[in-house]
């Protein structure tokens, strides 16, 4: 089915929370391994397993789907999406690909894929995600994007150290709590929203509320240390609203932000041409404000 949509464009990879592999193990005989362990070289590595009984489960928001890896050797594989059996469609390096209905972006989708049953030395191999994710985009807009460091003047913490990030990440700071009850709050206009920190055996609970849009708590806890995860990504969002964004540790684990990358689509053009809704707004949360505010823009 053919249909127009902007999508937010994300890759993601097994060393995020928002995959589960179980069980983890020191040999692909046993469970999922990693194809490395540094922690600057985990938040890329492809994950392998030769394990009956294995599991990988993937939570996305999003119209479409192109799951990247290979199947060595003699296996079956059950594949669930959102409660559904499906069949794996191989092509190129793409293992499974679902091209999603127009209603789809709504859901907060479910993939996963369970070995029935593996003869010796075969082996299942998941590199990498690649979602069209979900902005609310129905049609073809413009779009924009931006990435903000963690060290932002309109970002607030309670109880949060600044510490330097890992080398080669986008924002310079990483900010890290180890407490429960620690918060970070800001306002953002936006289609979507990620959120990047590192995550490992020593990560906990983390409380993510965007307004009265979405409230989910995520397990952030991984088997090896990652420098670099994605733990968080947002259900599509109308960008005519200013949002209240609130992120929690919930559990005392270490929580770690680097940094966050917005997505905003650009709905339509004024009588001189000038876009609509086309700039991202970031500023602190004003005691007693609104979760959720309506933007009034000059449309001249």
């Amino acid at each position: 089915m053919s249909f127009p949509y902007t999508p937010y464009p994300i890759t993601t990879y097994p060393s995020s929370p928002l995959w589960q592999l179980s069980p983890a193990a020191s040999n692909i005989s046993s469970g999922w391994v990693p194809s490395c362990t540094s922690s600057n070289c985990v938040p890329t590595a492809s994950w392998s397993t030769g394990a009956a009984s294995s599991s990988l489960t993937y939570m996305f928001y999003g119209w479409d789907l192109a799951l990247n890896g290979t199947v060595e050797g003699d296996m079956k594989l059950q594949v669930i999406r959102n409660g559904k059996e499906e069949t794996l469609n191989p092509s190129g390096d793409s293992l499974f690909t679902v091209h999603g209905l127009p209603t789809d972006q709504l859901l907060h989708q479910n993939l996963t894929i369970t070995v029935l049953e593996a003869s010796t030395g075969a082996r299942l191999t998941i590199n990498e995600a690649r979602v069209n994710a979900s902005s609310f985009g129905d049609e073809i807009f413009d779009h924009h994007e931006w990435t903000i460091a963690s060290n932002d003047g309109a970002i607030q913490y309670t109880g949060f150290t600044q510490q330097q990030a890992a080398a080669g990440l986008a924002s310079p700071t990483t900010y890290v709590s180890s407490a429960g009850g620690d918060k970070m709050n800001m306002q953002f206009n936006g289609s979507a929203i990620t959120i990047y920190g590192p995550c490992g055996p020593s990560s906990g609970l983390m409380r993510v509320k965007i307004g009265t849009r979405a409230d989910e708590t995520i397990n952030a806890t991984k088997p090896i240390q990652s420098d670099d995860c994605l733990l968080f990504q947002s259900p599509g969002l109308t960008p005519d609203q200013l949002y209240s964004l609130e992120i929690e540790n919930i559990s005392g684990g270490t929580l770690a932000i680097n940094r966050m990358e917005f997505f905003r689509i650009v709905t339509f053009a004024g009588s001189k041409g000038n876009r609509r809704f086309g700039n991202l707004i970031l500023d602190k949360v004003e005691e007693g404000a609104p979760e959720d505010q309506q933007l009034v823009e000059d449309l001249l």
